[in-house]
């Protein structure tokens, strides 16, 4: 799922890391979708997945907000973690 739209997000390199609490992440596939969304909107995010936790942390320059979206068409509930 390329979002053409979502290129303007990746023009500033400068990574940054941010936290979702995503409550409907229960298995080792859910991780493995959550993980190629985000690389779906960014190839080269580093993603860290605390299933138990069900919480994700990723290093990307793409912003927050399109990061929450392309997780958002996985289906998954992303919230700002805790």
């Amino acid at each position: 799922n390329w979002k053409p739209h979502l290129l303007g997000a990746i023009r500033n390199r400068q990574e940054s890391a941010m936290q979702f609490q995503i409550d409907n992440m229960t298995c080792g596939g859910c991780a493995r979708s959550v993980t190629k969304a985000i690389h779906s909107v960014d190839p080269q995010a580093k993603v860290d997945i605390d299933l138990p936790q069900k919480r994700v942390t990723v290093e990307s320059g793409v912003d927050r907000s399109a990061v929450a979206s392309v997780l958002e068409d996985a289906g998954f509930s992303p919230r700002p973690a805790a």
